[in-house]
Formats: C-alpha cells, structure tokens, sequence
C-alpha cells in the first residue's frame, strides 16, 4: 500500500506502523478514565492505561466529490512482535 506512515514505538522499540493510502490526516486519542467509564463497550474501564487509538482519515478539511463520484481510503497496521 502506498501513502504516508505513522511508526508508534516504546522505549525506543518500533511497536507498530499504520500505513495510509489517500488519507491526510492521522487522529492519536486515549479517551483516559471519564470517557472510558462512559464507553458501554470499554472494557476493562482501566484499560486505556495502556491503549492508544491511531485513526487515519481525512479530517483537515472537507472531502470535495462531483456528482457520480466516490472516495476511497485505506489503511494498513503492522505490528512487530
């Protein structure tokens, strides 16, 4: 997959990569404990201590399409065991 990559490492250790194909924008978020506490399907409640979410997308700006047009993203993660 072509496009842009984000690499998340820990100590100098390379964790995963999330590749991106067509989308300019990368979103890094952690709802930390009040949002994860109001997550019905978060679980367990404590585990945004050790979570990140990374999600690609197009959110600089608005996506323009003509008429009969259609968009298309995709993103690809690595992880490195």
């Amino acid at each position: 997959m072509g496009g842009a990559a984000v690499t998340v490492a820990e100590e100098g250790k390379q964790l995963f990569t999330v590749s991106r194909d067509n989308l300019a924008n990368v979103v890094v978020w952690n709802p930390w404990n009040d949002k994860a506490a109001g997550m019905t399907d978060f679980a367990p409640k404590d585990g945004f201590r050790n979570m990140v979410c990374i999600e690609p997308g197009s959110v600089g700006g608005w996506q323009s399409l003509d008429p009969g047009d259609a968009f298309e993203g995709a993103q690809s993660i690595t992880y490195y065991s």
